[in-house]
């Protein structure tokens, strides 16, 4: 994206994240970066 991320497009995840809908998620990484990080698994 090469720009810095804004706010607003963490809230979103970091809610969801903390909420009853992600209790069936385990050991998950999100890298919300835009990009930056690229890994290919």
């Amino acid at each position: 994206m090469k720009r810095l991320g804004q706010l607003e497009e963490l809230i979103a995840p970091v809610i969801m994240f903390s909420s009853d809908s992600s209790s069936y998620i385990t050991g998950q990484n999100l890298f919300i970066d835009g990009g930056v990080t690229n890994y290919a698994f």
